[in-house]
């Protein structure tokens, strides 16, 4: 069971039998993308992507449901951690292309804005559309270095100006129902407990932008264990003796998992 797992890859069940997750696929959010250019009437875009398999396989979804709503994709292009995007921004820029879908991990993303302003790429003539779970100020070098690619150079000022305007996109990770989760709480008397936890200095926020989505995690495994009390028993098991090597046991867990669908504070049922 995962909370912050985003790769499209773990969807496939025949690789991944055993694998669940809170956190959305991040094909998740290609519709939204979709439905923004069909908002604004942009008919073209350009994908660019770091070549991984969260991104790539995000960028080939995105292809194909941006097809079916009549929107031509100009350029897709990837570009590896160790490579300079040079090339793949000269090939969207020769496209005549406004709107750049760009997927990539933060190193590399501040590689590819710091190219891409000094191209000319940047500011109110482009529209940028990336993950929304980079991270406050990811394009900011951590060391203040600043960012060095080939022979350009972007200090954080330059890096401010070409980030300017971004459109980002990620899962909602706290539900806006107003009715009473599976632990009794709303998601908003949730977040408000959370918050209260938060205002003590020794409280650990190592992975608080996922707390949503491990606190919903926790409660699938136990309503799995709680839900399996049953079946166990009808084969002389208890939750308190289990052996993980029990192949029995962990078919009666998948079976509660696959079929396990309630109301948490990110989602309803699984991916």
């Amino acid at each position: 069971m995962s909370y912050a797992s985003a790769s499209p890859a773990l969807s496939t069940r025949s690789v991944y039998r055993n694998f669940f997750r809170t956190y959305p696929s991040e094909i998740s959010v290609n519709p939204a993308k979709v439905e923004l250019c069909k908002r604004f009437g942009w008919k073209k875009m350009a994908s660019i992507y770091q070549t991984e398999e969260i991104f790539s396989v995000t960028s080939t979804s995105l292809i194909q449901l941006a097809e079916k709503n009549d929107i031509k994709i100009t350029v897709t292009l990837g570009f590896s951690a160790n490579d300079d995007p040079l090339q793949a921004l000269v090939s969207v820029k020769k496209s005549a292309t406004r709107i750049i879908v760009a997927g990539f991990y933060s190193p590399q993303g501040r590689k590819l804005f710091c190219r891409a302003y000094h191209l000319g790429l940047t500011g109110p003539k482009y529209v940028w559309i990336i993950p929304g779970w980079l991270g406050d100020h990811w394009w900011i070098d951590p060391q203040g270095k600043g960012v060095t690619v080939g022979n350009n150079h972007c200090n954080d000022s330059i890096m401010a100006q070409a980030v300017q305007g971004y459109f980002c996109m990620a899962s909602l990770s706290i539900s806006n129902r107003p009715e009473p989760t599976v632990s009794g709480m709303t998601s908003a008397e949730w977040l408000q407990l959370r918050n209260q936890y938060l205002l003590n200095p020794k409280a650990y926020t190592g992975a608080i932008d996922y707390a949503s989505y491990s606190y919903d995690a926790v409660w699938a495994i136990a309503l799995t264990l709680n839900r399996s009390i049953d079946q166990l028993a009808n084969i002389d098991r208890r939750l308190e003796d289990i052996d993980y090597n029990d192949k029995e046991v962990l078919a009666i867990f998948m079976e509660q998992m696959r079929s396990l669908e309630f109301l948490g504070i990110t989602v309803r049922k699984f991916y």
